[in-house]
């Protein structure tokens, strides 16, 4: 249920913000998501998942827990 809320959310969220950046470990810098979604960890909290920009390792974003 919860996550289905974050879903919901992202879908009208992640478009309206342009550039979104996540650390990359084999760029060792932030780079823009590329292909980015929200996915739901398994302690609940909600993340976004996307791909790195220059190199196209997988990357993520932890963001804060919804109350």
């Amino acid at each position: 249920m919860l996550g289905t809320k974050i879903q919901r959310l992202a879908q009208i969220i992640l478009p309206i913000k342009e550039k979104m950046e996540a650390y990359c470990f084999k760029c060792r810098a932030k780079r823009e998501i590329q292909d980015a979604k929200v996915v739901t960890l398994k302690n609940d909290r909600p993340a976004t998942e996307g791909v790195c920009q220059q190199c196209g390792t997988k990357v993520f974003r932890i963001m804060a827990p919804s109350k």
